[in-house]
């Protein structure tokens, strides 16, 4: 068994894909892992480093459920997927999962910047 998951940021990928895995018992990769460099998602790897973990998953794990996509820099991954899915959400809810999900992100930085009202300077988060 062989799945890919893409869809909207904020759509439920990894989640979908994190409960296949352990459901089904096999490999859940997050895309994500490949491409940020931690969970802030401010710095993203090179593409050096996305295929220094990207190939040793996929000569591992001949079994597998991967949430998002990596065609933007590779375009030959996860080729041999059995299924594709595509997931979509009622766009208001979509929005309010990546802002709920972007304030806890904001709240665990001292120096976060306030994205509203115009206004771009940085703020303590009083917890």
């Amino acid at each position: 068994m062989r799945i890919q998951i893409i869809g909207g940021s904020g759509t439920g990928k990894s989640t979908f894909g994190r409960w296949i895995g352990q459901q089904e018992g096999i490999h859940w990769i997050d895309t994500d892992h490949y491409l940020w460099k931690d969970q802030t998602f401010t710095e993203k790897r090179s593409i050096a480093e996305r295929y220094a973990l990207f190939t040793p998953d996929i000569e591992r794990h001949h079994r597998y459920v991967v949430s998002g996509s990596i065609f933007s820099w590779n375009e030959t991954g996860f080729h041999n997927r059995e299924l594709l899915v595509f997931l979509t959400l009622d766009e208001d809810i979509r929005m309010q999962r990546l802002i709920n999900k972007n304030a806890i992100l904001i709240s665990t930085d001292p120096m976060n910047f306030s994205i509203g009202a115009g206004r771009t300077e940085p703020r303590p988060i009083r917890p």
